[in-house]
């Protein structure tokens, strides 16, 4: 089979082992592969509170062109102003 996939034959034998110990568990074989999510406890009054916080003791940058971007997509970039905390 690796022959004819082009593949190593260990990636070959690796998924026949998943395969049988996934076959032979009392469990749904989609929930050994899924990712655990967390859990946020934090309610929205003290996630408020905290950004309240941030706001008045932070500054803006007052470099214009001095920004902190988040890649969204490809060649879609989220650009905020870089802030500085007042205290230290």
């Amino acid at each position: 089979m690796a022959r004819m996939l082009g593949v190593h034959h260990q990636n070959i034998s690796k998924a026949i082992v998943h395969q049988v110990v996934t076959c032979d568990t009392e469990v749904p074989l989609w929930t050994l592969s899924m990712r655990k999510k967390g859990n946020d406890d934090n309610p929205h009054v003290i996630r408020n509170i905290v950004v309240n916080w941030w706001a008045i003791k932070t500054r803006i940058n007052p470099n214009k062109n001095d920004v902190t971007k988040k890649r969204l997509e490809v060649g879609i970039f989220d650009e905020k102003p870089t802030h500085f905390l007042m205290e230290t």
